[in-house]
């Protein structure tokens, strides 16, 4: 069946029925069936690029969080001599690759693009391959697992979030990584922090951040951070980093953007609620006056937020523009909420 004999309608209508993967599959036979892909303006809230070694992975979002598969690329020694061999055309790039059939579960298939070449290298080509098949309405995000030793970043553009997980990260990786993609607006690190932290590092202008494992850095994080959320787990603090938090808000000497800081400090630490909050003026949090959540959400498409019950909260103003926030505290918990004029008329609609 020669499929660019059909009319370009009907050769639409069979491309729309195939999953992402198929079309992936479909655009490397030849580059013009790659320029056809280019007219389907798919929509998509996010194009995630995960990294993990030698391997490259691309799943593809949708409004209803669900994701689907779309390419896999793996690095495999090949030989020019062996029948398998294709040279194919990725976003500009010429590759050679063997096509492997493998099996993701117990229900489905995918196929691996097999290549010998460097990975990383692929990565921006790749990224050039896929986008131009989408509606250029949603959002690039990269994952990177992390190994031992020296790892590599690629080079894609419009990152607007990423995650790194896996091995322990240094802090001259994460210097290196914020500087290539300055302009997130997520960013978590799952992996634990080796190294001083700079308080001029680029990851502070990240608007949504969050640690898993912050322990030591996390008094270094919370004194430098510049955005609007912040997401500390693991930390060891001190009842001392939260008084000088609060009086830096208070007096409006840093944290002139911030909407949101929720602390979870390592098992065996523990604030002390008197201490943290005794030199400031509060008040439970009205709930006849004031909604009892905190919603919020994250700017980038997708990735939602949550609501905080702030029912045991207090209330503090910042006297100097007469700013309302929530604090909670508790053993091992410290949940900073401030709130704007639209979130705290909420209550009159509630």
């Amino acid at each position: 069946m020669k499929f660019l004999k059909f009319a370009f309608l009907i050769q639409m209508n069979i491309i729309k029925q195939m999953d992402y993967h198929e079309m992936f599959l479909l655009s490397l036979c030849s580059s013009n069936m790659h320029k056809l892909m280019k007219y389907l303006r798919l929509r998509a809230v996010n194009v995630h690029y995960l990294i993990m070694g030698e391997r490259i992975k691309v799943w593809i979002e949708q409004h209803d969080n669900d994701r689907s598969y779309m390419a896999h690329l793996k690095y495999v020694p090949l030989y020019k001599e062996h029948r398998e061999v294709l040279l194919t055309n990725i976003g500009g790039s010429k590759v050679q690759c063997s096509i492997t059939k493998r099996v993701m579960n117990d229900d489905d298939n995918f196929c691996s693009v097999n290549h010998g070449g460097e990975s990383l290298n692929l990565l921006k080509s790749l990224q050039n391959h896929i986008e131009p098949f989408f509606h250029p309405s949603y959002d690039s995000l990269l994952q990177i697992e992390l190994e031992e030793g020296e790892v590599s970043i690629g080079g894609l553009q419009g990152i607007k979030g990423s995650s790194l997980s896996g091995s322990p990260v240094h802090t001259s990786f994460l210097e290196t990584f914020y500087t290539t993609y300055p302009n997130q607006l997520v960013s978590e690190i799952l992996s634990r922090i080796k190294g001083p932290i700079k308080a001029s590092s680029k990851m502070f202008q990240v608007d949504h951040l969050s640690f898993e494992d912050s322990e030591h850095s996390a008094p270094a994080i919370l004194e430098n951070f510049t955005g609007k959320c912040l997401f500390l787990y693991g930390a060891h603090v001190e009842d001392s980093d939260m008084i000088t938090f609060l009086q830096k808000w208070s007096s409006k000497e840093s944290y002139h953007e911030l909407e949101l800081l929720i602390v979870c400090t390592v098992s065996g630490h523990y604030f002390t609620y008197d201490t943290v909050l005794e030199n400031f003026q509060t008040k439970p949090w009205d709930l006849t006056k004031k909604p009892k959540e905190y919603v919020y959400q994250s700017k980038v498409a997708g990735r939602s937020g949550d609501a905080i019950d702030c029912q045991e909260a207090e209330e503090i103003v910042r006297d100097v523009d007469g700013q309302v926030a929530s604090v909670e505290v508790s053993p091992r918990t410290f949940i900073f909420c401030v709130w704007s004029e639209e979130q705290l008329e909420m209550k009159s609609i509630e």
